[in-house]
């Protein structure tokens, strides 16, 4: 496997190290606001479930196909996300395509060493965003503090029906899932199902536990990483921690210090500090507590 190398493309650069890939992104006017937003993102080798490398006439792309259930962002998005906002897809000049095949082998190697690749991961391996957090819809401001998400209708835009009901706290534990549709046309929607109300029996427009977007308000950049900030947070993701994990730990922190050990015990072997069976017995031993 390569560790230490990176392949740079028009919209990021992954660097391959032990463990996991590390994708920087690249910002400049034309890159999308959300892998703007993101920065960048450690993907560890458990969340992978298989890559894809595709070439046209000037290009070559490597398309990472995540665990799912392993990203907090891709859970929430639905497949909405068009190519370019596509946080775990890489383009590369058609030159490069020998060497962008050679490291989707890298990745294939890397996935064919875990034997969950196949399967669904636990909520979540990625990190999911940090709160509280905040947005601006077009009928609504919504914040979480990571206990509570509350909505606060605007008056003038927000429909009288939402205006009448006012704001509307809703307790986290009370939560029962989201519904995010793309901001992408000036459109779009945010809304909670809750033990009150389990299905979508308003529209977005007058749920009071919704806020829709508009031209300039909740754009992908925003709304996507509160939407999965609030879905990290609910109780079914946190009723998948290992036990012993501490309170208010995630998944994806604990997946996070797993990653770092590992890269660490990669470090001890290239120098000569570790055989090669004592790194694997020790690297089994650190996911054994995923």
């Amino acid at each position: 496997m390569t560790y230490g190398l990176e392949l740079a493309g028009d919209n990021a650069t992954w660097f391959f190290e032990t463990g996991h890939l590390r994708i920087v992104y690249r910002g400049g006017l034309r890159a999308s606001g959300l892998l703007k937003k993101l920065g960048e993102r450690t993907v560890p080798d458990l969340a992978i479930a298989d890559v894809a490398v595709t070439a046209d006439r000037k290009t070559t792309t490597l398309q990472l196909r995540l665990r799912p259930g392993a990203c907090p962002y891709l859970e929430a998005a639905g497949g909405q996300l068009p190519d370019r906002g596509d946080p775990y897809r890489l383009v590369v000049p058609a030159s490069n395509r020998d060497l962008a095949e050679h490291y989707g082998e890298d990745i294939r190697t890397r996935v064919s060493l875990n034997p969950d690749a196949g399967l669904p991961a636990p909520r979540f391996l990625l990190a999911a965003p940090a709160v509280p957090c905040r947005i601006r819809g077009y009928d609504s401001n919504v914040s979480f503090d990571g206990r509570v998400v509350l909505f606060e209708p605007i008056a003038g835009e927000a429909h009288p029906q939402k205006l009448v009901a006012g704001p509307r706290s809703v307790p986290i534990g009370s939560v029962l899932g989201l519904d995010w549709a793309t901001p992408a046309g000036g459109g779009g929607h945010l809304r909670l199902r809750t033990t009150d109300a389990p299905e979508y029996s308003l529209g977005p427009e007058v749920d009071p536990c919704a806020v829709t977007f508009g031209l300039g308000a909740g754009m992908t950049a925003e709304s996507l990483p509160f939407a999965a900030a609030v879905l990290a947070a609910l109780p079914e993701a946190q009723a998948e921690l290992p036990a012993g994990a501490p309170a208010g730990a995630s998944l994806a922190a604990i997946a996070e210090e797993v990653v770092g050990a590992i890269r660490k015990l990669g470090e001890l072997r290239d120098l000569g500090l570790l055989t090669e069976a004592e790194f694997s017995a020790k690297k089994a031993e650190l996911l054994g507590r995923l």
